[in-house]
C-alpha cells in the first residue's frame, strides 16, 4: 500500500466513529502528528514531550478537540463543540484494550 492508501484506510477507520465526518477525519489527518494512527498514538499517549506526559488521563482525552477543524458557534456566542467529544472517542479507539468500549459509550 502507498501513502494516499494507507491515509484513505486511514480517514475511513475515523469516520466510523460517531460525529466524525470525512471533512473532519481528513483536515486531522493532513496534520503531521495524527497522519497515521502510530503517530496519533504516540502523540496522545506515549509523548515524552513534559508538558505532555505529566497530563492526566482526562487532560489527555481533549488534546485532539483542535485538530478537526473551525469550530462552529451556537446561538448567543455559545460554543457547540463536537471536537470535545471526537477528540474523547479517538484518544479512545486508539487507547482502549476493551473491544465492546466505544460501542457502549455511544
Amino acid at each position: 500500500m502507498n501513502t494516499t492508501q494507507l491515509q484513505q484506510t486511514w480517514s475511513a477507520m475515523l469516520q466510523m466513529l460517531p460525529l466524525m465526518s470525512k471533512d473532519k477525519a481528513q483536515t486531522l489527518i493532513a496534520q503531521s502528528n495524527f497522519s497515521c494512527p502510530q503517530h496519533l498514538l504516540r502523540h496522545i499517549h506515549h509523548n515524552t514531550d513534559p508538558e505532555i506526559a505529566q497530563l492526566s488521563t482526562e487532560q489527555k482525552k481533549l488534546l485532539l478537540q483542535n485538530a478537526f477543524g473551525a469550530r462552529k458557534s451556537g446561538k448567543n456566542g455559545v460554543v457547540v463543540s463536537k471536537q470535545v467529544k471526537l477528540s474523547k472517542h479517538v484518544y479512545n479507539l486508539m487507547t482502549s484494550m476493551e473491544p465492546e468500549e466505544l460501542i457502549s459509550k455511544v
